[in-house]
């Protein structure tokens, strides 16, 4: 019986630097059930609470149907970000982002966010911060595979670190981060590091789009209605292991289990080459 993917959210924090523009990576804690050891994305569950109010959400104008979806998404990449690397994806009430003075004093917080993560709203509510939805493009979408018995529907944000604001990797989750260099890397350079399709094929997509851009900002203009097709990999044992067959590959549709429509794939996914690993994790969530 296939088990139902729960809605988990994670976020692609990306900046730019003299040497180039950069995105965030954080490795889990090595005795962590899922995604031990593993390089992954900011990010986790997503909860009931995570539906913020029209008072904390300021939505972009005529935004699409699926806003309702986003905004409950984006909330939850800001708890997460929050509780996980002490960064607050945030502005003030006048429109400016959260400044790190600030940030360094709310981080007392965030403890109690992790253990109860419907206080993120009052906490937002409290200290009058908001989310602005513009601050954010929607990535990809990458749903655990129906063999895997601990199931996630990820859905993968891109937003600017904010510039004075610092990453703190103190928690029992994350031991360490990286910022990787996006203007070398691909998906076949970074396959040995980060094995895990869902990130890979993320970051080599964004590293793609953002040289193509030329700048965060263009990236932002030009993205932030991308659309966004549902990537389910399948899996199939073999004598050498287990073959990640992804929508995109030619014998998808022959192999057992829940798939999807791989007509909706975009050119650029189509054109990565196959990935094999000796097991298949989603550890973003």
């Amino acid at each position: 019986m296939n088990v139902t993917p729960k809605p988990a959210a994670s976020v692609i924090l990306v900046r730019e630097t003299d040497a180039g523009s950069e995105a965030l990576l954080v490795r889990k804690h090595a005795k962590l059930a899922f995604a031990g050891g593993a390089l992954v994305f900011p990010g986790g569950k997503v909860e009931g609470s995570d539906a913020l109010p029209d008072e904390l959400y300021r939505a972009v104008p005529g935004a699409r149907a699926e806003a309702a979806q986003r905004r409950t998404y984006i909330g939850a990449v800001c708890r997460e970000t929050f509780e996980e690397i002490g960064v607050l994806l945030v502005r003030h009430d006048d429109g400016s982002y959260c400044k790190a003075s600030v940030v360094e004093e709310l981080c007392r917080h965030r403890q109690e966010i992790d253990r109860e993560p419907s206080l993120f709203a009052d906490f937002l509510r409290d200290n009058a911060l908001f989310i602005h939805e513009e601050d954010f493009i929607y990535w990809s979408n990458w749903i655990t595979p129906s063999a895997v018995p601990r199931r996630f529907d990820t859905h993968f944000y891109v937003a600017a670190m904010p510039g004075d604001q610092t990453v703190k990797c103190d928690t029992a989750e994350s031991t360490e981060l990286l910022w990787l260099n996006l203007n070398a890397f691909n998906e076949t350079n970074g396959a040995d590091a980060i094995p895990a399709p869902p990130t890979l094929f993320s970051l080599a997509d964004l590293a793609f789009r953002y040289r193509e851009s030329g700048s965060l900002a263009q990236l932002f203009r030009r993205e932030l209605n991308r659309d966004i097709p549902r990537v389910m990999p399948k899996m199939l044992k073999d004598s050498e292991g287990i073959s990640v067959m992804l929508p995109w590959h030619a014998d998808y549709q022959s192999v057992p289990g829940e798939g999807v429509d791989s007509s909706a794939i975009p050119p650029l996914y189509q054109s990565f080459p196959s990935v094999v690993v000796a097991s298949l994790k989603v550890p973003e969530a």
